[in-house]
Parts: C-alpha cells; structure tokens; sequence
C-alpha cells in the first residue's frame, strides 16, 4: 500500500512528497519526467488526524513516471 502522507512545493514544477511504503516513510523528490528518492525516514512522522489520502490521479501519474502503468503493456 502507498499513501501520500504531505505535499510541498518547491518551484512551479518541482515538489516535495512524503509517501508511506508498508512501514516506511520515504521523501521523494519529483521534476518532471523524474522521481529521486531523497530520504527514508528512520522514524515515522506523526500525521494529523485530518489529512487526506493521495488522489487517484497522484497514484496514476506516480505509477507511470515509476513505469509500473502496466495496462497498456499487454
């Protein structure tokens, strides 16, 4: 399972995201056509109660720049 724990900008086509992989908690740095994982967190950090889960269209694109979109593979 992978969720999208936070989200932050860091120009207008690059960000930071903070994903839940299983039991870790991994900082990836996204750029267009480009995911470079930056960090793995030794503790997880503790989410609010209010936080939202990932779209579907973040998991989608997510998939595809990891070239794991294997539906039109067939």
């Amino acid at each position: 399972m992978i969720e999208l724990l936070g989200s932050r900008a860091l120009g207008p086509r690059d960000r930071l995201v903070l994903v839940q992989v299983g039991g870790e908690q991994i900082l990836l740095g996204l750029s267009p056509g480009r995911i470079a994982p930056l960090h793995v967190m030794q503790q997880p950090i503790e989410m609010p109660a209010k936080t939202k889960p990932a779209s579907p269209e973040f998991a989608q694109r997510l998939m595809e720049l990891l070239g794991k979109d294997h539906k039109d593979k067939h």
